[in-house]
């Protein structure tokens, strides 16, 4: 059955493979011993130019064109150590680095200061309005200038970096009280924060806004953004129990919920996308997509969507001591193989696209680039499934969803696509809710008896439901999906595909892999796809939205269940604990018997980066070695050596 997908791929991949094509020319380069070839060491600052080539009168618009150059670097003085330990960890959990290693004393060390942190992202950034979008590309545009009132913890404060661990520290807010009800929450703002002094000259800078510039931070700041996020809609499910927000003096904000939810500070407020934004400048603008000012710690002091992005470190941050960067650089480089020449070329620290997917792709950089330090995350904290709607026949019958799970050998899939080292199990492997990683199922049978490979039960399900006149067989339908490289979830699909191929079984699955994201998640997030997505969980933050944002009333997933809503209104007055992770659990038992989401497996994250950045590891809600998720990140990440 595999081998008949393989082949059939082939064929697809002159339709579908333009992204791996280009990450398989990278792998390439000629017959030579890549280990054979020395590293190049650029002693001058290497910088990633954008070209568009002017227009001609007629004709298509050019494309633009990425050169990276060697330019003659201005003289750097020399950076500092700092004086503090830059980590408190003692020892690593859910993650391991598997080439070119750092053990955790290797960052119990005083920071160094200085340098410029390069990276590359894979696509243009779409919006900078956090409020207005969920979007990873909108997150990376803006987040270094921003901070949040509660973020997850950092290497610098616990013992145990875990990257399944999840808690709230302070940023913004210095501390937080529910009251007894679980229905309203105070949190005293930290004193002294100011906004960015933006000075003239720099893209963000306007004369109107002088008296925001240096302005102390406060509650009436915190209370729009959450208003106006809430009534953008963009993160319902996070917001879904937010009422108000009410500034009952500067340095106290009240934030009133719909109903009694002990976890929605770790659903909205320690949430990537809980930027506090500044109220001068929605007055302004009525978004925050022009003008970025932030608390955080660099200042955005230049922004081209499709160019390069440029952050330099903020003199009046509020932090002591931090960030210990001079500046964070983004190259917008959607080709993967030119990225992945970036890191080889050692003109990059971390990459985006083109990043390893799997162990293979991690020999290849081992081979092409020695000394890049490599992390596991075992699995990934990333979850992907895939969505099937049920509001409509024939998957409002359980037992056409129970035959598409048996029809797809899902063993097979984890041992040739990742490895043996896969797992399919429930959203987000917390191991305060499903337990130690040894204990999770080793199979599919194990997960679920309807994920164990069994066409001939298949077959008679289907039976069943065609003897009923609800569908002919065999019964095709249409199989929306976007060709992630993450854990080659693009080959995954095509590989689920490739079983329900209508002759093994009576499921026939017509693929249509897009690459238009505007489209796919239009569909996926906007619940208008046909019958099959490839779908995914929009945060890790906190358990309740992974419930909310498939099973409330209106989700995306198109699900009724009247049991899990009970659940799931349950949970949200229960306080963290073992009566909370029980009603978890009962919850998780009933999607996986009645086949409400069908988890993709889980297999190995891969993370590479510069053999010189520290502090660059998985962490709580951080979804990987991540360094786009917030200014309370990028302050913690140094680099040991150059500018």
């Amino acid at each position: 059955m595999l081998k008949r997908f393989l082949n059939r791929r082939r064929f697809l991949a002159g339709v579908f493979g333009l992204l791996a094509l280009s990450m398989i020319v990278a792998a390439c380069g000629g017959g030579a011993d890549p280990t054979a070839i020395p590293r190049p060491q650029p002693t001058a600052t290497p910088v990633i130019i954008i070209q568009t080539p002017t227009p001609a009168p007629v004709g298509p618009t050019p494309t633009p064109v990425v050169i990276i150059q060697i330019q003659t670097a201005t003289p750097q003085p020399t950076p500092t150590a700092g004086p503090a330990l830059a980590s408190q960890a003692r020892s690593f959990a859910g993650f391991q680095y598997i080439f070119n290693g750092l053990n955790p004393e290797d960052l119990r060390v005083p920071a160094r200061y200085g340098g410029t942190f390069r990276n590359s992202f894979g696509q243009a950034i779409p919006s900078r309005d956090p409020t207005a979008r969920r979007s990873f590309a909108v997150v990376t545009g803006v987040a270094f200038s921003y901070s949040r009132l509660i973020r997850p913890p950092l290497p610098d404060e616990v013992e145990v970096v875990d990257q399944f661990a999840n808690g709230l520290a302070p940023d913004l807010a210095e501390s937080w009280e529910y009251n007894a009800a679980g229905d309203s929450i105070t949190l005293k703002i930290r004193q002294g924060v100011t906004w960015q002094n933006i000075p003239a000259g720099n893209d963000n800078y306007d004369a109107s806004l002088k008296p925001l510039y240096g302005r102390e931070f406060d509650a009436e700041d915190a209370a729009l953004t959450l208003t106006v996020r809430k009534e953008k809609n963009a993160s319902r499910a996070q917001m879904s129990a937010f009422k108000s927000a009410t500034a009952v003096d500067k340095s106290t904000l009240r934030i009133d919920l719909e109903e009694t939810f002990f976890g929605f500070l770790g659903g909205a407020i320690s949430d990537q996308y809980g930027q506090m934004l500044p109220r001068e400048v929605f007055e302004l603008d009525g978004d925050w997509n022009t003008h970025i000012v932030g608390t955080g710690a660099y200042i955005q002091t230049e922004f081209d969507a499709q160019g390069k992005i440029r952050w330099e470190k903020n003199p009046d941050f509020w932090r002591e001591g931090r960030p210990y960067m001079d500046a964070i650089e983004f190259s917008i480089i959607t080709d993967a193989a030119l990225a992945r020449s970036g890191m080889y070329t050692g003109q990059l620290d971390w990459i985006e696209r083109g990043a390893p997917a799997t162990f293979a792709d991690v020999r290849l950089f081992q081979r092409r680039a020695p000394t890049l330090r490599i992390i596991e995350q075992s699995p990934t904290k990333m979850f992907f499934l895939l969505q099937i709607r049920q509001d409509k026949e024939p998957w409002s019958d359980v037992r056409m969803r129970r035959a598409f799970t048996m029809s797809v050998n899902w063993d097979e899939l984890i041992e040739t696509l990742q490895g043996g080292n896969g797992w399919m199990g429930p959203p987000w492997a917390w191991g305060d809710v499903w337990g130690p990683r040894e204990a999770w199922p080793t199979s599919a049978a194990e997960t679920s008896p309807w994920f164990k490979y069994d066409p001939d039960a298949a077959n008679a399900l289907l039976q069943e439901v065609a003897d009923e006149g609800k569908i002919s067989l065999p019964y095709e339908f249409p199989f929306l999906a976007f060709p992630y490289a993450s854990q080659n979830r693009g080959e995954m699909a095509q590989a689920v595909a490739g079983y329900l191929d209508g002759k093994t079984t009576g499921l026939l699955a017509e693929l249509e892999l897009t690459t238009d994201l505007t489209k796919y998640y239009g569909a996926t997030l906007g619940g208008s796809f046909d019958e099959v997505a490839l779908g995914f969980s929009t945060s890790a933050s906190e358990m309740d939205v992974l419930w909310q944002e498939c099973c409330a009333p209106g989700n995306k997933f198109k699900i009724d269940n009247p049991r899990v809503e009970e659940l799931r209104l349950l949970q949200r007055r229960t306080p963290d604990g073992p009566e909370r992770i029980a009603l978890l659990r009962e919850m998780w038992d009933i999607e996986r018997d009645q086949i409400l989401r069908v988890p993709l497996p889980w297999g190995s994250g891969y993370s590479v980066a510069s053999s010189r950045v520290r502090n660059l590891v998985p962490h709580a809600q951080l979804q990987g070695a991540w360094p786009g998720l917030g200014s309370h990140y990028s302050e913690t990440i140094w680099l040991a050596e150059g500018d």
